[in-house]
């Protein structure tokens, strides 16, 4: 374990030029901003029209990066950005692209179509994610998390090939679980620290699973594998299919496409995991 000495007069500099550069960053917000966030919606939205009305054709490529595409930039692009409060501040910015309005109630399913609520995202992200980062009250530490996997007594092409298989689906077993579990155990009450884990017994009681399929599993299924598939047999029965399939492997890419891009700069070896937590 590497002990860290911190220079109080040292970090108190940092901290003004840390100030400093907000104060800078934030005057220099404006109209420009709100248009550059505007435009990067209006892509998304092509891609996602594009992909909806193409999706009876007989599958296609183009289908299902268009999909998989405006799936990753809802949940990266818009969502990441928006929910930390990124154009709160900007005066004439749209109430939805304000992180209190963003992906709430109905517009869940046009602003933030994905596995998790906002709510739950922005507490366990914003809330405990950024403001404890590299500790115990971190439920987004990956090194603790894959702790009993780099433990596991297997050849080291299973377990890759287990992190292969993993990305396909992560937003569904692990995100979801993970925000909701979070999200409920601040409801409860719950100290900060004694969250249970991924890997804990108590992650897993009915009662926490039954949450994390009411708010997360079956909105989500029902709305984009069963809802949306079912519009195309006014079709045919093959336009269903077609459109089922072009989902489903848009899902995937999208699931891998963003977890490549996540998980493993939050792993790397030159990141720091406190052992005590911070004052």
């Amino acid at each position: 374990m590497i002990k860290i000495r911190i220079d109080k007069e040292k970090l108190g500099k940092f901290k003004d030029e840390i100030d400093t550069l907000k104060e800078e960053l934030m005057s220099s917000k404006g109209d420009e901003d709100v248009k550059h966030v505007i435009k990067l919606e209006l892509i998304i939205n092509i891609f996602t029209i594009f992909g909806l009305a193409t999706l009876w054709l007989e599958l296609n490529i183009f289908t299902v990066l268009a999909l998989a595409a405006a799936n990753l930039g809802r949940y990266s692009i818009l969502g990441h950005t928006l929910m930390h409060g990124a154009y709160d501040s900007i005066p004439g910015v749209p109430d939805r692209l304000k992180s209190d309005k963003f992906g709430q109630g109905y517009r869940r399913y046009i602003d933030y179509w994905d596995w998790v609520k906002p709510i739950g995202w922005k507490y366990e992200h914003n809330g405990l994610h950024h403001h404890y980062l590299g500790e115990k009250r971190d439920p987004d530490e990956v090194q603790r998390a894959s702790v009993p996997v780099r433990n596991f007594k297997a050849p080291i092409i299973l377990k890759r090939l287990y992190m292969v298989m993993l990305s396909l689906s992560w937003k569904s077993v692990f995100l979801a679980p993970n925000i909701t579990n979070a999200l409920v155990s601040k409801e409860q009450g719950v100290e900060l620290g004694k969250y249970p884990t991924y890997w804990d017994r108590t992650f897993w009681t009915r009662s926490r699973i039954k949450r994390v399929a009411l708010d997360s599993w079956i909105p989500y299924i029902t709305t984009k594998f069963i809802i949306v598939p079912s519009l195309f047999l006014i079709i045919s029965v093959d336009a269903w299919q077609n459109a089922l399939i072009s989902i489903v492997i848009a899902e995937m890419i999208a699931n891998s496409w963003s977890y490549w891009t996540t998980v493993p700069n939050h792993a790397s070896k030159n990141i720091y995991i406190f052992k005590n937590k911070s004052s």
